[in-house]
């Protein structure tokens, strides 16, 4: 009784640690709950801990609920588990009431007290008057009643939720295409496919979900061309989606994106060509075909190729992690798996190739059972070969090398500094 009260505070660290405090607690608190904490006073708070923090005390991050699991740990599953029971239980109590609140002519920002407690507590006549608030004069409100409306997965919202999709500003298309990936209607394909052109970067990012979550191939252009959009968010979620699709085809155009600068980009298409399976296998060994810069570029230019080697290691073991039989003998796989294991062997052994390649790699196979030969020592800084690079350009970093790195360690910036006005003359 003494946690819950504090999770009422108007601290928020107190707050934090309340809800800490409660996901703990080992024994089953939940039938405690519900008998001692009545549900006017018990579900909003339990509503405000699911909203806005984790158990931890950190901010839980916008963008897709795969990001927000990675988030959390156990402690906060825990705190989810109880929150969710508690509002299950003690919620149809309180649902008449939250229904009577749902009024249309009443202040908005009554409205949106009201709407945030009908996205957890509910029934068949609150989502009726959600339904009625999506052509309510608020952009406010209507986004809050269609946020609440895909909560509930609510079919009859979709004809309401549909034409929202174009409406400028950020909240209310954006809210109203997260409903219907929530949903997940064929019916909405066009026009969520229309939002992937809309001025607001969470509408196009939710609409690229939306239309994973729809799975229709006629949405693969679209998508494609989606990696190339100027928000980092919108690119994952179209990386994400294409996976989620799951047409061969694709394939090609993931591994363009695995070279993505932002990070969440790249592995987002790693992941969609670990979900493609065996077919993405080809197509992934073909990166490993292209040139390997030398270390002294890498470190100049930033190396976006390594982090496309990097991310193709990667969903070449989820594939084979995906894949029934790991084991390459006798495995009931295609021969594309076998390849992908021959591919990675290359790879580890390879002396041009970066170490934490190789040291990927390795680890990879060595969860699939194979022994990779011990190979010949990687290139080091200090015994570089031209390797066709322009000799002014290889000479001169190779002095900076020699006369700062290795002695002393420093020189590293000087090098970028240097390579990058050369090869911008270049």
């Amino acid at each position: 009784r003494e946690i819950v009260h504090q999770a009422s505070e108007d601290s928020i660290r107190i707050r934090h640690q309340a809800a800490s405090a409660l996901a703990m607690v080992d024994s089953d608190v939940v039938p405690y709950l519900i008998d001692t904490i009545p549900p006017e006073t018990g579900v909003p708070i339990f509503i405000e801990l699911l909203q806005n923090t984790s158990a931890t005390g950190a901010s839980l991050p916008r963008a897709t609920y795969r990001d927000f699991r990675e988030h959390i740990g156990p402690a906060d599953d825990r705190l989810v588990a109880i929150a969710n029971a508690y509002l299950k239980a003690a919620g149809p109590t309180l649902a008449p009431s939250v229904t009577a609140a749902l009024q249309p002519d009443l202040p908005a920002a009554d409205l949106e007290r009201a709407l945030l407690m009908a996205s957890y507590v509910a029934e068949e006549t609150t989502l009726t008057a959600l339904v009625e608030l999506l052509n309510h004069p608020e952009a406010d409100v209507r986004g809050a009643a269609a946020k609440a409306l895909g909560r509930w997965q609510v079919e009859a919202a979709v004809p309401g939720l549909i034409p929202m999709l174009q409406e400028p500003g950020r909240r209310v298309a954006s809210e109203a295409a997260g409903a219907l990936r929530e949903i997940g209607p064929e019916s909405a394909l066009n026009p969520l496919l229309e939002t992937l052109k809309h001025e607001s970067t969470a509408a196009r990012a939710e609409a690229a979900t939306a239309l994973g979550q729809i799975g229709s191939a006629a949405a693969l252009p679209a998508l494609s061309e989606a990696l190339l959009d100027e928000d980092w968010e919108v690119r994952r979620n179209a990386a994400a989606a294409l996976g989620q699709i799951g047409t061969p085809a694709v394939a090609p155009v993931l591994v363009t994106a695995l070279e993505d600068p932002q990070f969440y980009v790249s592995y987002a298409a790693a992941d969609a060509l670990g979900q493609l399976g065996s077919a993405a296998v080809p197509t992934l060994l073909s990166v490993f075909d292209q040139e390997v810069l030398p270390p002294v570029l890498q470190i100049a230019l930033q190396d976006y190729g390594l982090q496309r080697h990097r991310a193709a290691i990667f969903a070449l073991s989820r594939i084979l992690d995906n894949t029934p039989d790991n084991s390459p003998e006798g495995s009931a796989s295609t021969s594309s798996v076998a390849a992908a294991v021959e591919g990675l062997s290359a790879v580890a052994q390879n002396p041009q190739e970066h170490p934490e390649v190789r040291r990927l790699a390795t680890t990879v196979l060595a969860r699939v059972g194979v022994d990779v030969p011990e190979a010949d020592a990687a290139l080091s800084p200090l015994n570089l070969t031209c390797g066709g690079i322009d000799p002014h350009i290889h000479l001169y970093a190779g002095q900076c090398i020699y006369d700062d790195v290795a002695p002393g360690g420093g020189g590293l910036y000087e090098i970028y500094e240097s390579l990058r006005k050369l090869l911008g003359r270049r």
